[in-house]
C-alpha cells in the first residue's frame, strides 16, 4: 500500500486543482474535455434559445397581439344574417341562400369581448322568440385559419371555448369594416343525402346601427341600371338598384332570363305581365335628382307586379300605363302575398284601375306618394293587415269605390289629402267600403272637391280630426 501512496496523493491533488493530466512547467495543454463540454453547453444554449424563440412564436400565433386584442374588445349587436342550405360538400356560392335582418325575425344578439389579466374573454346572449342561448366569461382562442372558405378575412379567426368541455361554442372573426362575423354550421342526415345549413351573422359595434331602421345594411350589393332590360335582369334579393334618369318601358323588354322575374304574355289582350317573385330585401330607387318613370303599354296588365316577396322598397319612381284613359283593366302596382311592402315618394298614375291593388299582404307602408288619374279608384286591398298611408296625395281618381277594403285589419290614412276624386253616382258605390274589416281610420286628413253619395260603408271606420269640403250627391 505504501508504494501507492504518492500516486493516490497525486490523483487527489489533480481533482482538487482541476488538473486532468501532467503539467509541464512553462507549457499548458488544452483542456480538451472542458472545451468540448463548453462547446456542447454553447450548442445546448443555442438550441434552448431557438426552442424558446419557437415557443414564443407559437405563443404569438396562439395569443392575440395587443393591437388585435384592442380591435376585438367591445360590444357588438346582431344586425343581419345570411342562411345557406344545400348538400354537404357544396361551396357557399352553390347553395340556396336567404338574407334577413335580425329584427325581421325577432332575433337579438349581443357579444361582449374584454381583456382580463392579459387574456381575452367573451360573453354572448342570443335570443330568438322565446329561446335564449348564453355564455359567460368564455376564453377567446385565436387561430391562424380563416373562419370559412369565402370569408373576407383570411388571416385569422377566433373561437369561444367552453372551459368544462373544451368545445367550441362560438366562432367569429372581424370584417374589413370592423363588424364581427359569426359562422355556424349544422348537418342533417337523410336516407339519401347529408345536408348542411350554414348561417353567417353580422354583428356591428353597439350603437352604430339602428336595428329597426338599418338603411343600406339591409342590402348586400348595389347596382346601377339605365334601361328596362338591365332593370329586370338586376332583380335579386338583398340588392339595391339605382335607376338612372329616363323612361323604363317594360313592354319592350322581352326574353329576360331571371328566375326572380316571371313574365307571361297573352297575345289576345296584348298582355306583357312582369311579376317579381320570391324576392326579399329589394330596393328600387331613382338616382338622386333623376326623373325616372317605369311604364307599360299593355292595358290589361299591371305596370309591375310582386308576389310572395318581403321587404320591398320603391323610392322616388313614377309608375303608369302609356295607354288611353279608361282602357285599362290592370292596376299600377299589383301585390300578392307580400310582407313589408314600402312605397315612398312615388307617383302612381292612370290609366290604371287602382293605384295599388293588394291581396294577402302584411305591412303595406305608403308615404309621401301621389296617386292620381286611376279609373276604378285609389286603392283596393283584400285579406291584408297593417296597411298605412301617410302624407299622401290622392286626386282625380274616379268611377268605382275609391278605397275598397275587404277582410282588412288595421288600415290607417294619416295626414293625407283627397282632392277632386269622384264616385260614379249611378252605381251604389261609396267613397270607402270596408267589408269584414276592423280598425280602419282616417286621422287628420283633408277631403276637398270629392263627389259621392255616401262616404263610407262599414261600421268600424274611425274619422278623427278630418276636414270635409266635398260635394255630397243626393
Amino acid at each position: 500500500m505504501k508504494k501507492f501512496g504518492p500516486v493516490l496523493l497525486a490523483i487527489i491533488l489533480c481533482f482538487l486543482t482541476g488538473c486532468t493530466g501532467s503539467n509541464v512547467p512553462g507549457e499548458t495543454e488544452p483542456d480538451t474535455e472542458t472545451a468540448e463540454a463548453a462547446e456542447e453547453e454553447t450548442e445546448d444554449g443555442e438550441d434552448e434559445a431557438e426552442d424558446e424563440d419557437e415557443d414564443e412564436a407559437e405563443e404569438d400565433e396562439a395569443a392575440p397581439s395587443d393591437s388585435l386584442a384592442a380591435d376585438l374588445a367591445g360590444t357588438y349587436e346582431l344586425v343581419r344574417e345570411m342562411d345557406y342550405s344545400g348538400e354537404s360538400g357544396l361551396h357557399l356560392d352553390e347553395m340556396d341562400s336567404y338574407f334577413n335582418l335580425a329584427s325581421d325575425n325577432n332575433a337579438e344578439g349581443i357579444v361582449r369581448i374584454y381583456e382580463d389579466g392579459g387574456e381575452l374573454f367573451a360573453d354572448f346572449d342570443d335570443r330568438i322568440f322565446e329561446t335564449a342561448y348564453r355564455g359567460y366569461r368564455l376564453p377567446v382562442e385565436i387561430v391562424t385559419e380563416p373562419l370559412y372558405e369565402l370569408c373576407e378575412n383570411q388571416d385569422w379567426s377566433a373561437n369561444l371555448i367552453n372551459p368544462r368541455t373544451k368545445e367550441k361554442v362560438f366562432s367569429f372573426t372581424l370584417g374589413d369594416d370592423g363588424r364581427l362575423i359569426r359562422y355556424r354550421e349544422r348537418h342533417y342526415e337523410t336516407d339519401e343525402d347529408d345536408w348542411v345549413n350554414i348561417t353567417v351573422s353580422d354583428y356591428f359595434a353597439e350603437g352604430t346601427v339602428d336595428p329597426e331602421d338599418p338603411g343600406d345594411i339591409r342590402f348586400t350589393d348595389t347596382v346601377t341600371v339605365g334601361d328596362a332590360k338591365e332593370l329586370l335582369r338586376a332583380i335579386k334579393s338583398s340588392r339595391k338598384i339605382i335607376l338612372k334618369e329616363g323612361v323604363y318601358d317594360l313592354s319592350g323588354a322581352k326574353r329576360i332570363r331571371n328566375d326572380n322575374v316571371r313574365m307571361s304574355t297573352d297575345a289576345e289582350y296584348s298582355v306583357c305581365d312582369f311579376r317579381i317573385s320570391g324576392v326579399s330585401n329589394l330596393l328600387l330607387e331613382a338616382e338622386e335628382g333623376a326623373d325616372v318613370e317605369i311604364c307599360i303599354d299593355a292595358a290589361y296588365s299591371p305596370v309591375l307586379g310582386f308576389e310572395y316577396c318581403d321587404h320591398i322598397f320603391l323610392n322616388g319612381i313614377t309608375f303608369g300605363h302609356h295607354v288611353e284613359p279608361g282602357t285599362c283593366s290592370g292596376s299600377v302596382l299589383w301585390v300578392d302575398g307580400c310582407n313589408s311592402f314600402n312605397v315612398n315618394d312615388c307617383h302612381l298614375y292612370g290609366c290604371g284601375t287602382y293605384g295599388i291593388e293588394g291581396t294577402s299582404m302584411d305591412e303595406l307602408c305608403v308615404k309621401n306618394t301621389e296617386i292620381y288619374d286611376c279609373t276604378y279608384g285609389i286603392v283596393s286591398l283584400n285579406n291584408s293587415y297593417n296597411s298605412t298611408f301617410e302624407n299622401c296625395s290622392m286626386h282625380d281618381n274616379k268611377d268605382l269605390t275609391l278605397i275598397d277594403l275587404g277582410d282588412c285589419h288595421y288600415v290607417s290614412f294619416t295626414d293625407c289629402e283627397f282632392t277632386d276624386n269622384a264616385v260614379d253616382t249611378k252605381y251604389d258605390t261609396k267613397f270607402t267600403r270596408a267589408r269584414d274589416c276592423s280598425e280602419v281610420c282616417f286621422v287628420n286628413c283633408t277631403f276637398e272637391g270629392n263627389t259621392y253619395k255616401q262616404f263610407s260603408e262599414g261600421d268600424d271606420i274611425l274619422i278623427e280630426k278630418c276636414t270635409f269640403r266635398d260635394q255630397i250627391v243626393q
